[in-house]
């Protein structure tokens, strides 16, 4: 029975492997070679643009592009390429077609974009942006021709929108135009209060936010409110990271947000501070900022915010003062949601801190 039992696991481990053999045929070719090869077999292009340092990207390259469903239909259907957006061949083509967030994934007619969406994609979701791309109706491009040809209400620009954010591009050109164009009555409705959750960095979209703060905060709530305003600055704040001049930048919004007139600007400069010396890893002035009591007013009901803070702390900040905060956060995200995430870094913290003798209870907590 052993030996039955044994000889019947290898064949049902042989049959999986077997089973799952197949991926999908990443052509190596210039841009031009796979124009040339997808006019002659009558088929789309497919391009995975990726990085080497994205963690998304290497996922679907270990999950998705090798499972046999996903090759076989892909395969089927298109001509496809992986391509480093960040080599310098590449880097151009990267550039003509709005490439900034990884993976993207484009699918062309030539060298029309037809098609696309960024992000991690399960099977099921992966192998249904690739049908929608082999139908007219729904694909990206149908929306912009609508948008182009003055489909414009609320009800449509939501859409698009959120659309254009699948697709990892900006929204603050049609945000800005919408709210531009937009009537003062249709400025509240619920349609344009969720465009403005979508809207990056449109100042049309911020000025309409104070100019009617009241009725907002009346229609939404005052944490609405300040959310989309502190959204709005957070968005820019993470443009500078990689911005050489990002201190003179960091100022000059700092000023701007000193002068707006809302009631609670000051909360939204502080916790500006907070974030934008999390994005840059100043950790010194974001240990000062986060041990200032902002979080403990803005987060303490915010598990996945309370987690990440203090995590931030257990891997950068070594004075046990400051600790002291973080295993207070830490502690309050557990009360929350007793994750084992949460646990992790609460048991960080406490191998890492002396503070109050808790160091070997991290052990407990480990276990756990």
């Amino acid at each position: 029975m052993k030996k039955f039992i044994a000889l019947f696991s290898i064949v049902l481990l042989t049959e999986f492997v077997v089973g799952q053999n197949r991926s999908i045929k990443f052509e190596d070719k210039t841009f031009e070679e796979l124009k040339k090869q997808a006019k002659a077999e009558n088929k789309l292009i497919f391009i995975d643009f990726y990085t080497v340092w994205c963690g998304p990207c290497k996922k679907m390259d270990k999950e998705v592009f090798t499972n046999d469903s996903v090759a076989d239909f892909y395969n089927s259907q298109f001509i496809s390429a992986r391509i480093d957006a960040e080599k310098r061949e590449w880097v151009e083509l990267a550039k003509k077609y709005e490439i900034s967030v990884y993976p993207t994934f484009l699918f062309l007619d030539g060298d029309s974009m037809i098609h696309r969406a960024c992000g991690y994609k399960d099977l099921k979701d992966f192998v249904q942006l690739g049908k929608d791309a082999l139908v007219p109706e729904r694909r990206f491009a149908k929306l912009l021709m609508l948008y182009n040809d003055h489909k414009k209400d609320g009800v449509f620009v939501e859409k698009l929108v959120i659309a254009f954010r699948d697709a990892g591009l900006s929204t603050e050109k049609i945000v800005d135009d919408y709210f531009a164009n937009s009537q003062e009555v249709n400025s509240f409705s619920k349609e344009s209060w969720s465009i403005l959750e979508y809207a990056e960095t449109s100042q049309k979209g911020l000025e309409l936010i104070l100019k009617n703060c009241d009725t907002l905060s009346i229609l939404h709530g005052d944490s609405a409110v300040y959310a989309r305003i502190l959204t709005f600055y957070l968005r820019k704040a993470w443009v500078l990271v990689n911005d050489t001049a990002k201190q003179e930048k960091y100022e000059r919004l700092k000023k701007e947000i000193s002068q707006l007139d809302y009631k609670a600007k000051q909360t939204i400069s502080v916790d500006f501070d907070l974030h934008f010396h999390f994005f840059t890893h100043d950790w010194k002035n974001f240990a000062k900022v986060a041990t200032s009591g902002v979080i403990e007013k803005r987060y303490w009901f915010r598990p996945n915010k309370l987690n990440m803070f203090a995590w931030a702390f257990a891997n950068h900040i070594d004075e046990p003062e400051l600790l002291l905060s973080a295993l207070q956060w830490s502690e309050q995200a557990i009360k929350l949601v007793n994750s084992p995430k949460n646990i992790n870094t609460l048991a960080h913290l406490l191998f890492k801190s002396y503070a109050n003798g808790k160091r070997n209870q991290s052990v407990r907590y480990q276990v756990l």
